[in-house]
């Protein structure tokens, strides 16, 4: 690195020269020039970053097309960091793959259950929010996907926001063909449930899936609260404590 011995104190960046005030005196530092998409595409040097790059792309496409088949249950049950969130989970199959080559691994051939448990709202824990059980299971080879919440009281067993007369349990349950970029949704929403000492029905919720399905499977379930205003239920705004999670999740077999 060279260092400055002339009277002239300089501080900043001139051209491609930097100039730094530090302990050891005076420095000047030269930018690096960037590398060249072309280097990289075919350099051996790089090969690592091609094969992380080319896995890292498959986890956000994957993040992205999975986030498109659940659409319909992510309103106003997500936060601003739930996409990195899932980005992150989608990677961790994608290296989780233990078949394919460095570079060539993907989600088809990865651990699929590590997407259960995923939160989309980190300000919402369902288990947190809903401390009601859910029994939540897939049978591939019936092609239902399946959850069964027991009768519970509300008021001991929900964490509402204030505002809350009423309550709906949703739910998604979702068969992705992430190499084709393709997907099957089932969505099911509950009728309204007063929030109070009443115990709720028991809910069933099952989605009908390709029997025998070759592509990961997974079931959402969440809640969302609403306000009674003239006999007419009113999505509360704020979404603070919509939850919304992956119950189960499956490999492709």
């Amino acid at each position: 690195m060279a260092k400055q011995n002339g009277i002239l104190k300089i501080k900043g960046t001139v051209e491609d020269l930097t100039f730094l005030d530090t302990k050891d005196g005076h420095q000047v530092r030269k930018k690096r020039r960037a590398v060249s998409k072309e280097t990289i595409a075919t350099d051996p040097r790089y090969a690592r970053l091609r094969e992380n790059m080319s896995e890292f792309n498959r986890a956000a496409n994957a993040a992205k097309l999975f986030r498109s088949a659940v659409q319909d249950v992510l309103v106003d049950s997500t936060d601003k960091k739930v996409q990195t969130r899932l980005g992150k989970a989608m990677m961790a199959v994608v290296i989780s793959d233990p078949v394919s080559k460095r570079g060539m691994r993907n989600i088809t051939d990865g651990k699929g259950e590590i997407i259960k448990g995923l939160n989309f709202n980190e300000t919402a824990v369902l288990s947190v929010v809903l401390r009601a059980t859910i029994n939540a299971v897939i049978d591939r080879a019936a092609g239902k996907l399946t959850a069964e919440i027991p009768s519970f009281i509300p008021e001991s067993k929900m964490t509402a926001p204030k505002g809350t007369t009423h309550f709906k349990i949703h739910s998604a349950g979702v068969e992705i063909n992430f190499g084709n970029n393709l997907f099957i949704t089932k969505v099911f929403e509950s009728a309204g449930f007063l929030v109070g000492t009443d115990p709720t029905p028991v809910v069933n919720i099952v989605h009908d899936i390709p029997v025998n399905s070759t592509n990961p499977l997974f079931l959402l379930v969440g809640i969302r609260f609403y306000q009674e205003v003239n006999g007419t239920l009113y999505s509360l705004k704020s979404g603070a404590y919509n939850a919304l999670t992956v119950m189960v999740a499956e490999s492709a077999p």
